[in-house]
């Protein structure tokens, strides 16, 4: 029997691709926590017209030591860092292919444990 969870959240994997010198990419593995959002939620999130507001409404945490600034300082999960994340558009495009994942209840990639 499928049951409508009044709210509920998953930890999801988010694979960010940091661009390198010479067109290549380091992935970075982290785990977010998103809300799964009802369709009127999503439609008021992006009637700013951006997907910030909508990262900004879904994530809603991750694990300690995740994220660090330059100087190597943890970044805990807050408004203020998020916000901070997601004007990295290769880590708020990350973050969105993940929730899209999570609302279309679609599996993450597996990594192949060979």
């Amino acid at each position: 029997m499928f049951k409508i969870a009044e709210k509920r959240t998953v930890e999801w994997p988010v694979t960010i691709a940091v661009p390198q010198d010479g067109g290549g990419v380091k992935k970075f593995d982290a785990r977010v926590e998103f809300e799964y959002l009802t369709q009127d939620d999503i439609d008021e999130a992006l009637a700013g017209g951006n997907d910030i507001d909508l990262m900004l409404r879904a994530v809603t945490g991750w694990p300690d030591g995740q994220f660090q600034d330059e100087r190597g300082e943890v970044l805990p999960f807050n408004a203020e860092n998020l916000a901070r994340l997601m004007q990295i558009q290769y880590v708020r495009l990350a973050f969105v292919a993940a929730h899209l994942q999570v609302q279309q209840g679609r599996e993450a990639a597996r990594k192949n444990s060979r």
